[in-house]
């Protein structure tokens, strides 16, 4: 008996997987080593963790832009979730005004 081996597919049509190739513009390729000292290794370092990033990016956004958008805490997150939920109610309330008349909401 001879052995069946199959032979491998090459459809140009065919998609390949994975993520797509970036344009050498958008590559980076230009890398910089940067210091510190033991007390601002630490902020970075706690910085990092309370962001959950990488000390490399938190870098990088700091060197472009000069400053870190940081996450809401959980807190904040809270205190405009019900903030939210009191402007809902007041469109309510005057949605319903609008329609039966202020004298009928009151």
């Amino acid at each position: 008996m001879t052995e069946f081996a199959p032979t491998p597919r090459k459809d140009p049509e065919r998609r390949k997987g994975g993520r797509p190739r970036k344009d050498s513009a958008e590559k980076k390729c230009h890398f910089i080593k940067v210091g510190f000292d033991e007390l601002n290794f630490k902020k970075l370092k706690k910085r990092s963790r309370r962001m959950k990033a990488s000390l490399s990016s938190i870098v990088y956004d700091l060197a472009i832009n000069g400053k870190i958008n940081e996450p809401l805490s959980q807190e904040m997150m809270d205190c405009f979730r019900k903030l939210a939920g009191m402007a809902n109610n007041l469109n309510q309330l005057a949605h319903e005004a609008h329609i039966a008349g202020y004298e009928d909401v009151a």
